[in-house]
């Protein structure tokens, strides 16, 4: 996570405050294989989606960020980062928020 990290230092590719995404988005985005480094792997957190298909391989906690992919993410996100993970890190990985009601859900889904 090194705050100097420059894996993903690119512009989100959509905009992360006008772009809406539904639970069914989230859960299609929920590839994970570390052994074969194949992800593609959106998650949420506080309500906001962000996708770490480019960077799951270099996440310091390995595989435990596959345990967040199709689900609401935020009780493993703020229970095991920093603050400055979410202020400084994420929106550099932001593509949107979930929908009005998505939320539910997902939390169904844990």
């Amino acid at each position: 996570y090194g705050k100097d990290d420059s894996v993903n230092n690119k512009k989100p590719k959509t905009s992360c405050e006008d772009t809406y995404y539904t639970a069914e988005d989230i859960k299609t985005h929920s590839k994970c294989h570390f052994g074969a480094g194949d992800f593609d792997l959106w998650l949420t957190i506080k309500e906001k989606v962000y996708d770490v298909s480019d960077w799951a391989i270099h996440h310091p906690g390995g595989v435990l960020i596959c345990s967040a992919s199709g689900i609401d993410g935020t009780p493993f996100f703020v229970a095991s980062h920093q603050e400055w993970v979410e202020t400084e890190q994420l929106p550099k990985f932001c593509i949107g928020k979930l929908k009005e009601g998505e939320l539910q859900k997902l939390k169904q889904e844990q």
